[in-house]
């Protein structure tokens, strides 16, 4: 088809549509071989093609206005009274101008077509069409729709568009040449674009009113997008269009604080904008996820509206709490990744700079928490001290009673977190007593006689003040506990050497035994009972306590000492009280998240109580330490003097036994050297060994007298003391005198005099006191040096 030639045509003999077509001249002179320039060049040349198609149509409806009424056209003026003059109408002039129509129509929708075909990548408004799965009659209908909203020409602006709904839609019908049916069709419910709200369908007097999302018009124009208009473009055929382009549409993010816009990365950008997360401010990783919960919440209530609304149902309470779901369901889940790819790019940094991670992630790791679980902690620290999570909860739940309670419910946490019906069941199990979140004893569930939905979730308090930073000791919310840093080393106990390489050797191969169980799978077969507990028996005073707090300076842990009988005590008095259900348990659950939290040896001193014979299936607080010494993956040391208490059931939960018995002479020296530092001033002709020999005590014991010698040096002298022999002996004395008192006997004499007060032949003395030196040397003959006189 000679285009210049039609084009001539166009302004000899039709000067009238030329005037019409004024603004599109440009256009039309465009040759067939030029590709598409832009999107905006696309509607602009689509703009012409339907002023073109609406004028061609008129000159049909001309025609057929004619052809009813052959003789005449009749035109009335302003005066009624009068008719004007008629005139005939040039039928031929009208179908002539009839067939130029067709015949521009044709030529440009030629030229369109091989402009189109020249074109790569094509018009946005065509791969979007790919996407939806449009028809060619579907798709003129939607450009339609973005010329109407984003109209260039002026033109077009007064001729096509129509502010009248009925009128409007009529338009819509013409230009597409779409029928009812086929319209129906296109606002189908099910059609992917009606789906995700990129054509709106309305209806209005009768009529359906169409318009498309301005997001997929501001796209579909090539226009700038805002960071906000790229967020409602998330999780749509739009937002696959952009990326395809290599557009990142998760470019920033508005943070709730009005006060600043950080721009966020993208999901594979670089984080090099951010910074690492500081260890001293805990607040500052957790303002972020409360961020992330803030957005699910959000997105949670316009899920809920959204579902009213296809439900045809609207709470009539909704609008007097001040609901605060205004944004996009799509925006706010698009702003909640982001904020979570934030998280993710700041931890990334903070542990390529090897820095402390924050708490929560600690947690995680120890625990071994997914998001969901994450996320529910978050979400209850939030409630406790996060204003805005506090308000967005009230907004969740229209209930006046939850509203006064401030708890959170599991079904509010599976709503917020969980889009689907299906999702929100299969969460459930995360609230099973067998879920890692209560038995560690992370959280708390009230159950009542209720579903488990409509169960109250509590957040244990020394977790959320270990979250936060706070520190509060253990031994504030737990009795009978006490957190510390021991400061004992190794060298300073005093054992045979294979007992304590053995001890040693045993915890350190317990640590690389718990990487190994990972990294070979035997995490999968060994599931229960990895745990290393050791049981440490002998007398008062023989190093069990000491030999705890070395181990764990050695392995650069803390301790926490557990006073068995004051927590059984605790749950003995509150047995005649209804507590919450299982919160004695729940003590115990917290100690050994504590010691794992901590990173911390758990020590159970005096635990003779655990080992009494448990009558008739035994007291259930024991039975629920049995459990949660079975289910911790770290190390527990036992210490007792009476293991001959032990029961079978303790027994298959202890990894190893070590016998503490009473220190020789040989050990009591080396003792004495420990405890005796230089800082104490002694007299030089104290014997040492002679004291060792003779007074035959424990460590524990040795302190003491070297306590007690110090008392009275600093009688004599309070600025400079200085301990004599005399001290020393005194000391020893009052150690051993109260220690024959604790004896045990069926008659007991304690003795008040030694060898040197007996009077009898120094023969005899001597020989007596051969016989004691030997029953003092006996262990060390018989235990060390193995010696064997049969």
């Amino acid at each position: 088809m000679d285009g210049p030639k039609l084009l001539a045509e166009l302004d000899e003999k039709y000067t009238f549509l030329a005037s019409l077509l004024k603004e599109f001249r440009d256009e039309l002179n465009v040759p067939s071989t030029t590709p598409i320039s832009s999107d905006q060049g696309w509607f602009w040349f689509m703009e012409m093609k339907f002023l073109i198609t609406f004028l061609q149509q008129m000159s049909y409806m001309e025609l057929a206005l004619s052809s009813t009424k052959p003789d005449s056209l009749t035109h009335f003026a302003a005066n009624q009274a009068q008719k004007n003059r008629v005139h005939q109408c040039d039928r031929d002039e009208m179908i002539a101008r009839l067939n130029f129509m067709e015949r521009l129509h044709a030529y440009v929708s030629c030229v369109g077509v091989a402009r189109l075909a020249i074109t790569s990548p094509l018009p946005r408004v065509h791969r979007l069409a790919t996407q939806y799965d449009l028809t060619a009659k579907e798709l003129d209908l939607f450009q339609l729709m973005v010329i109407f909203q984003g109209c260039q020409s002026t033109t077009v602006r007064s001729q096509l568009i129509e502010e009248d709904v009925n009128r409007k839609m009529m338009m819509f019908q013409r230009l597409a040449c779409i029928s009812e049916i086929d319209l129906e069709e296109f606002v189908d419910d099910t059609r992917v674009h009606v789906k995700e709200g990129t054509v709106i369908a309305e209806p209005d007097n009768y009529t359906t009113v169409l318009s498309l999302s301005s997001i997929c018009v501001r796209v579909c124009l090539g226009r700038t997008l805002t960071p906000n208009h790229m967020l409602k473009v998330s999780q749509t055929a739009l937002e696959d269009l952009l990326r395809a382009e290599g557009c990142v549409v998760e470019q920033a993010l508005e943070l709730g604080d009005d006060r600043r816009l950080d721009k966020a990365a993208d999901l594979t950008g670089d984080a090099s904008s951010f910074e690492p997360y500081n260890p001293d401010n805990q607040l500052e990783y957790l303002e972020d996820r409360f961020q992330v919960v803030a957005f699910a919440i959000r997105a949670s209530g316009a899920r809920v509206k959204d579902q009213m609304k296809e439900a045809g149902t609207k709470q009539p309470w909704g609008e007097s709490y001040g609901n605060p779901m205004t944004a996009g369901r799509r925006e706010l889940k698009a702003k909640q990744r982001v904020q979570d790819r934030k998280v993710m790019n700041r931890l990334t940094l903070t542990r390529a700079g090897e820095i402390p991670l924050p708490r929560l992630e600690e947690m995680a790791t120890k625990f071994k928490l997914n998001t969901f679980e994450q996320n529910v902690i978050v979400m209850l620290i939030g409630k406790t001290i996060s204003p805005v999570l506090k308000n967005l909860l009230e907004g969740v739940d229209t209930s006046a009673v939850q509203r006064m309670d401030e708890s959170i419910t599991v079904n509010q946490i599976l709503s917020v977190f969980c889009d689907t019906f299906q999702e929100q069941v299969a969460h459930r199990v995360f609230f099973y007593k067998s879920a890692r979140l209560l038995q560690r004893g992370l959280v708390k569930l009230n159950r009542g006689g209720g579903d488990l939905v409509d169960q109250r979730v509590e957040l244990d308090r020394r977790v959320l003040d270990w979250v936060v930073g706070l520190d509060t000791e253990i031994n504030e919310l737990v009795e009978g506990s006490d957190l510390y840093n021991p400061k004992v080393q190794l060298s300073q106990v005093v054992l045979p050497d294979e007992y304590k390489q053995t001890i040693l050797s045993t915890v350190t191969a317990y640590e690389h035994f718990r990487t190994y169980r990972k990294t070979s799978g035997l995490d999968q077969t060994l599931t229960y009972g990895t745990g290393l507990v050791l049981l440490l028996c002998g007398a008062s005073g023989t190093g069990k306590t000491m030999t705890v707090n070395a181990v764990a300076h050695h392995l650069k842990k803390r301790v926490l000492l557990v006073d068995f009988p004051s927590l059984q005590g605790k749950a003995s008095q509150d047995r005649g009280y209804v507590r919450f259900i299982g919160e004695c348990d729940a003590d115990l659950r917290g100690l050994f998240r504590e010691a794992d939290m901590s990173n911390a040896i758990l020590f159970f001193d005096e635990c003779e109580s655990i080992f009494k014979q448990r009558e008739m299936g035994g007291d259930r607080l024991l039975n629920a330490l049995l459990t949660e010494m079975e289910r911790y993956e770290g190390i527990v040391f036992l210490a007792t003097n009476r293991p001959f208490d032990l029961d079978e059931a303790m027994h298959r939960r202890i990894t190893a036994v070590f016998e503490y018995k009473a220190p020789d002479h040989i050990q009591r020296r080396e003792i004495w050297r420990v405890l005796v530092s230089d800082k104490l001033k002694c007299c030089p002709e104290i014997d040492w060994e002679a004291i060792a020999l003779k007074y035959e005590l424990s460590g524990g014991f040795i302190k003491n007298a070297i306590l007690s010698a110090l008392l009275k040096a600093i009688g004599r002298n309070s600025t400079d003391p200085v301990i004599n022999h005399d001290d020393i002996v005194t000391g020893c004395a009052l150690q051993m005198r109260g220690s024959l008192h604790m004896k045990t006997f069926d008659h007991r004499v304690v003795p008040t005099t030694g060898l040197d007060a007996l009077i009898v032949a120094d023969a005899v003395r001597a020989t007596l006191a051969e016989v004691v030196q030997f029953e003092k040397a006996r262990n060390v003959i018989y235990g060390q040096w193995n010696f064997d006189f049969g």
